[in-house]
């Protein structure tokens, strides 16, 4: 009982039941227990539900002639701390948040090898494979690696084929995806084999073709490039009409 930490008690409910007392704990030690559990310290005997003294001196470890039995619940984050899928980032990793923002990360990448994981923070199995995806892509700084929240883009996620998670897409330059598939923590290597396969140096030369599933979505830059050449394009054509007409820039005397 020495692991809790008395500053990380919650305002979570004290009462009793019956004779035994429960006291909940938003944060346990993380060199024993993790910083991602919720303990729930159920107290001793009926003295704890007549002493509230009693029962604290049993939450912190003071109390050893009647133990206090601990609980922890696995998954539910406690507060403060940070959550799974945003802990130990390396610098190549990045969130997407739009399918727009993924055209964009798309053309910027160019020829380099780009990972893209769709994920749910309920999801268990993303959960575990999440902390070794996370070391590999720090061991390939070369590698850009994107991350899409399911919940945040369902419809999108459907129509670029993801009906489990976790999911990988894998992009390269000019040739676009190159594969596509579900990998757990049991089947790792399968992400391995595709890093090894595709991360090789690589020179293309065309541009990202984007995403073949949302044609009508290009890069902004190229946006902005089309705009440029509109607005260029007509300049070229006001100064063909002044060219043909020498009087078109001198006003009209009308009275």
């Amino acid at each position: 009982m020495n692991v809790l930490q008395k500053r990380s008690r919650s305002v979570c409910s004290a009462g009793s039941t019956g004779t035994r007392r429960t006291i909940c704990f938003a944060r346990p030690s993380t060199a024993t227990l993790g910083a991602t559990s919720q303990c729930v310290l159920v107290a001793g005997p009926s003295s704890s539900r007549r002493n509230p003294d009693v029962a604290q001196q049993w939450a912190w470890g003071v109390r050893q002639d009647h133990p206090a039995r601990l609980v922890c619940r696995a998954g539910e984050r406690a507060a403060g701390s940070e959550p799974w899928w945003a802990k130990d980032n390396p610098s190549n990793m990045k969130d997407i948040n739009s399918i727009q923002e993924l055209v964009d990360a798309l053309a910027e990448a160019g020829d380099r090898l780009v990972v893209v994981e769709f994920y749910a923070q309920w999801c268990n199995a993303c959960r575990a494979l999440f902390p070794k995806i996370c070391k590999i892509m720090a061991d390939n700084p070369n590698v850009l690696f994107y991350k899409v929240n399911f919940d945040d883009n369902r419809d999108a996620c459907r129509t670029l084929g993801v009906k489990v998670l976790p999911y990988f897409h894998f992009y390269r330059g000019a040739e676009g995806r190159v594969a596509a598939f579900s990998c757990t923590i049991s089947k790792l290597f399968m992400f391995r084999e595709a890093l090894e396969n595709f991360s090789s140096p690589f020179c293309s030369l065309e541009p990202s073709p984007g995403l073949k599933e949302f044609p009508s979505l290009v890069p902004q830059r190229q946006q902005q490039g089309q705009g440029q050449q509109g607005r260029q394009d007509s300049g070229e054509e006001a100064d063909s009409e002044a060219d043909m007409h020498p009087l078109a820039d001198t006003p009209t005397v009308v009275g």
